[in-house]
């Protein structure tokens, strides 16, 4: 599987579809999505690219608060 160099990623990340910043491409086969968009935080679902919502401090600080208090 080849790798996508990194600096890469804005330009791939470009194709949006329908003004929805989170649709990233369309019509994906699963063998694409794993060579272009697998390792950048998105989901391959029904053959569309979906880019993933990222984790902000605060939900991070209350996953750690809740795993030591169990």
């Amino acid at each position: 599987m080849q790798r996508i160099n990194p600096q890469e990623q804005p330009r791939r990340l470009k194709n949006v579809t329908d003004g929805n910043p989170y649709f990233v491409a369309r019509n994906v086969s699963l063998e694409e999505y794993m060579e272009r968009y697998a390792a950048y935080f998105t989901e391959w679902i029904d053959g569309q690219v979906i880019k993933l919502s990222p984790v902000h401090d605060r939900h991070d600080e209350i996953t750690q608060y809740l795993s030591v208090n169990e």
